[in-house]
């Protein structure tokens, strides 16, 4: 859970460093920091793929890749039959609908208007949570100490908490720093609780490699190419934990 410890301790300095003042980059800056942040999800999920198969011969190699294309495939049936991506985006327009707002912030009095702030910064908590590489990312964290993919998500939390600058009050950064240790301190914890019984079960390998494709399957969305249905593809998590185990057995 490294990686969830050092999220959190960066984003309570980055809230620091916004209430004293330090601004987001500019407009363009940030656009060209897609990019590099592409690379390097594709670098954090493609890392543990080519690690785990590495330790594995020929045969067993394929089959491992094979159980985790299958995985992906089923696990994304399993999503859209569930409607998950069309939930989550509906709950997130929701969400958005209820942000605070630059123009409605007070810049002297450094808070939102009475009435919009706690709604809206937990909201807008709850929008960083829902980012793509958190749960993969996570589970990478818990099982395999992986850290890049949290750094990187990191990265992204404190660009969108830098451009409210000084606006941004005190305790709704914190409201939203509780909302991300939680939700990442949740699958982390959860796959680090579990991580034993799945190596006893000789299907480790096969959760942290479907953690790796589904951050590859984020990296389109963070260039700024096309926006991917991210959510349909969680099953697959766990799709992959039972595929293997059957056919182990």
């Amino acid at each position: 859970m490294t990686g969830t410890f050092l999220n959190a301790a960066m984003l309570l300095t980055g809230i620091v460093l916004v209430r004293l003042g330090v601004s987001a980059p500019p407009a363009n800056i940030a656009l060209r920091l897609r990019w590099p942040l592409a690379g390097a999800a594709l670098y954090a999920g493609g890392e543990p793929l080519v690690r785990n198969l590495e330790t594995c011969t020929g045969p067993q190699a394929l089959r491992l890749l094979a159980l985790t294309l299958v995985s992906l495939i089923l696990g994304n049936l399993v999503g859209r039959g569930l409607g998950l991506q069309r939930r989550l985006s509906s709950w997130g327009t929701s969400l958005t609908q209820r942000l605070p707002r630059l123009d409605e912030i007070s810049a002297d009095r450094q808070t939102a208007p009475v009435g919009s702030s706690a709604n809206g910064w937990f909201g807008f908590g709850i929008l960083l949570a829902l980012n793509p590489l958190t749960i993969p990312s996570s589970v990478l964290d818990g099982l395999d100490n992986r850290m890049l993919g949290l750094s990187l998500k990191t990265i992204l939390d404190l660009l969108a908490l830098a451009s409210f600058g000084r606006r941004l009050p005190i305790a709704g950064g914190l409201g939203i720093l509780a909302i991300q240790f939680i939700w990442q301190g949740f699958w982390s914890g959860g796959s680090l609780a579990i991580a034993p019984l799945l190596q006893r079960s000789a299907i480790a390998n096969a959760v942290s490699m479907e953690a790796g494709i589904l951050m590859v399957c984020a990296v389109p969305a963070l260039a700024g190419i096309r926006k991917a249905h991210l959510a349909d593809l969680l099953p697959s998590l766990p799709m992959a934990a039972f595929l293997a185990l059957l056919w182990k057995g």
